[in-house]
């Protein structure tokens, strides 16, 4: 007689069977929980991209040379650690031209927020910053921008755009 071929028992292929089933299973649950959890943080990202389109939030406004960039998005009171959430802002550093005094480039910058929609407001505002207000969307933002000549290290024009309530 020839050799005899093993075959894998009944009980071993069902038992198999279903370790590969009960992974399949929890690999979805898992999968389905990671994708409900991805879509409830769409909207917050959706609302940052949103600010940062916006014509005084764009990389290089009025041809200055930016140093830094970030930007936060939405946290949810209900999702945030003690129960305070953030909101969402856009922030943008750019280093102070030599050839422009700070007077002339807040005029400016004072001018071309007018021009994309921002409405000033001339309580909040001073010499060396101003403030103002738009609706993007449903939300109501704040832009403020300063320019700081006398710090060690931050020298420089800020530009800060900031969501406001819900």
């Amino acid at each position: 007689m020839g050799k005899q071929q093993t075959t894998t028992s009944p009980v071993k292929n069902s038992k198999t069977q279903r370790w590969r089933r009960r992974f399949i299973i929890l690999a979805g649950i898992l999968a389905g929980l990671w994708l409900i959890n991805f879509l409830t943080w769409v909207p917050a990202y959706l609302e940052v991209w949103d600010m940062s389109r916006d014509p005084m939030a764009k990389k290089g406004i009025l041809g200055l040379e930016l140093k830094s960039s970030s930007e936060k998005h939405r946290i949810p009171s209900e999702r945030s650690f003690l129960g305070k959430g953030t909101y969402p802002s856009v922030n943008r550093y750019y280093e102070m031209p030599k050839n422009e005094s700070v007077d002339s480039l807040l005029k400016k910058l004072r001018q071309q927020a007018e021009g994309f929609g921002w409405k000033m407001d001339k309580e909040r505002s001073g010499a060396d910053y101003f403030v103002g207000y738009k609706n993007i969307g449903s939300r109501e933002y704040s832009l403020q921008v300063s320019i700081i000549l006398d710090d060690e290290y931050n020298n420089g024009v800020h530009v800060i755009i900031k969501g406001l309530g819900k």
